[in-house]
């Protein structure tokens, strides 16, 4: 990075800092100093272990956020690496991670690989006794892992973010844990509605408000989310009511899917697929408040998989990796085509069919593909 350009990025980093400037666009001047694809800057709460803030740069994959804050944060084999070392200390996870370890990680195989991620640069920001604030910037596995220079650029650009990031606080509260999420949901491109036990509308994103507004699928009444047909409103209901919302704290049965998919209906009575996400606050660092609450989920209608993986990942509990692979075999493509689709090798997708038949108890391709086009053609 020249020295024009890095000034520029840590003037950016300070406007942000102080609202003269949106941060993802400060976070997007970062990403291309660090020739990364995209970087994150979280702050959690020491005390409650809740997401105080979630902040990303503009080529962020929202989608990948969304599944990190629901399900892989759990996963993660950084974070506690990260937790361990001293504000400003630089990690590259290509040191930290081997290629043979990677390839057995859930986190690796199952998350980073859908959203083309492999490699990160990453640091601890600033840590008192109430915060600690990470960050870090990714790149796909065709850049190669990041070098000695990235770092070394990383570590000069931390001290003003943990700055900046000091200043944010002074003079902002930090975004409420609702809000982050909420901030995520928005950048969804699938129409998504936040709502709680009762339907009651939390949230909706820009997607949804339209929908929303057609009235065609979807409705409100009195700040609750409804169905136009009455069919689907039954649906509706008891697919809520199965996620067991009003029963967090208790115990639930470890086999009892946190994801339900299904069919709405629209005005025309064609099948609209649909998905609900459980979301409890001690499994989702309380991104999306301190109640149980779900995500209704709808796909998008520009995407190119004829079924959407986020409805099929619902469907079977599968992962995004998992999901992607069932859709694009429900094309008719084979494992070679879809291994290139995904760019990666036939033994990956042969070990993710091997799992989408375990979760599934289907044994062989024809029966399982045969009853997803049943099911997702009705």
């Amino acid at each position: 990075m020249s020295s024009p350009d890095y000034d520029l990025t840590v003037q950016s980093i300070y406007r942000a800092a102080t609202g003269s400037m949106p941060w993802h666009e400060a976070l997007h001047q970062m990403t291309l100093g660090l020739q990364g694809r995209f970087c994150q800057l979280v702050a959690v709460d020491k005390a409650s272990g809740r997401l105080a803030l979630s902040l990303h740069s503009s080529t962020a994959p929202m989608e990948g956020v969304l599944d990190y804050l629901r399900e892989f944060h759990r996963h993660d084999p950084h974070v506690m690496h990260a937790l361990t070392l001293p504000p400003g200390e630089v990690f590259n996870t290509a040191r930290l991670i081997s290629a043979s370890q990677a390839r057995s990680l859930t986190f690796y195989r199952d998350f980073w690989s859908v959203y083309d991620v492999r490699y990160a640069s990453a640091a601890k920001v600033a840590e008192d006794d109430h915060v600690v604030a990470l960050f870090g910037v990714f790149r796909a596995a065709e850049l190669g892992p990041f070098g000695p220079d990235t770092d070394r650029l990383l570590a000069r650009l931390v001290l003003h973010l943990g700055e900046a990031f000091r200043i944010y606080r002074r003079i902002s509260a930090l975004a409420t844990s609702a809000d982050v999420g909420r901030l995520v949901i928005d950048r969804s491109s699938r129409p998504t509605v936040l709502i709680d036990a009762q339907r009651l509308i939390v949230h909706a994103n820009p997607a949804a408000q339209r929908l929303l507004q057609e009235g065609r699928t979807l409705v409100t009444r009195a700040g609750h989310l409804g169905c136009l047909q009455p069919a689907g409103e039954a649906v509706l209901v008891r697919e809520l009511a199965a996620l067991a919302l009003d029963q967090d704290g208790v115990t639930l049965d470890p086999g009892e899917s946190q994801r339900r998919a299904f069919a709405l209906r629209d005005m025309s009575d064609r099948p609209v697929p649909a998905c609900l996400w459980a979301l409890r606050p001690a499994t989702t660092m309380a991104a999306f408040g301190d109640r149980p609450r779900a995500l209704l989920i709808l796909p998008a209608e520009h995407r190119g998989e004829r079924i959407d993986p986020v409805v099929l990942e619902a469907s079977y509990d599968l992962t995004p990796a998992e999901g992607r692979v069932l859709a694009l075999l429900s094309q008719a493509l084979n494992l070679k085509s879809v291994a290139r689709t995904l760019g990666t090798s036939v033994h990956t997708v042969r070990s993710h069919l091997s799992r989408i038949f375990d979760k599934t108890g289907f044994r062989s391709q024809k029966d399982l593909l045969r009853h997803v086009h049943d099911v997702f053609s009705t």
